[in-house]
């Protein structure tokens, strides 16, 4: 909504939105008010589920050995996805126009421990999938549970928060990283080994 504070900046007019089929709504905001940048990062295009508002990109971003300059939600054709990846039409300052793909991080949002499986446990009500950096960063002694299913996902971390994550996996479903993985500081990857 216009006015509600960001990390940089209060949010403007809202321009263009569009939602997917698993209800999150990807929107552009413009004259966003009090940013780092004045109006070289007063532009951003955001995602969100209700619950969580995520920025994606914003005027002033690198890209590409460059800077974006100028950008625009791509309304029509199917502009966001189930993934909650975005389709940002961008002019960068070297004078390209580029199509970026916005992808959200995606992280534990549930304050207890519960499964891997239950969307609404995540950042946006997403699932993790295949393009997704997946983060189990709790700020309480959380464990996460699962996946049931065969699950891919981009890069993943565990730990890093205030409390104590683990990540435990169950015989049922394989989780495959083809990215980084990486278990940090409260940290604890282990399996269900059942009885």
């Amino acid at each position: 909504r216009a006015g509600q504070a960001t990390g940089n900046g209060t949010m403007g007019l809202t321009v263009d939105a569009i939602m997917n089929q698993t209800g999150q709504i990807a929107f552009e905001t413009q004259a966003m008010l009090g940013t780092a940048g004045g109006t070289t990062d007063d532009k951003a295009i955001f995602i969100g589920d209700g619950q969580d508002t995520v920025e994606l990109v914003r005027k002033g971003d690198a890209f590409e050995g460059s800077t974006v300059s100028t950008l625009n939600i791509t309304t029509d054709g199917g502009g966001i996805n189930k993934f909650g990846q975005v389709a940002v039409d961008a002019i960068l300052s070297d004078g390209r126009d580029v199509a970026i793909l916005a992808t959200p991080e995606i992280h534990w949002r549930n304050a207890g421990s519960s499964l891997w499986d239950t969307g609404d446990n995540w950042t946006l009500g997403l699932n993790p999938g295949d393009p997704h950096d997946v983060f189990i960063d709790a700020t309480n002694t959380t464990t996460v549970t699962g996946p049931a299913a065969d699950v891919t996902i981009n890069a993943l971390q565990v730990g890093g928060g205030a409390g104590f994550s683990t990540l435990r996996l169950n015989q049922g479903g394989n989780l495959t990283v083809t990215g980084d993985l990486d278990i940090t500081t409260n940290g604890t990857l282990d399996q269900d080994v059942g009885t």
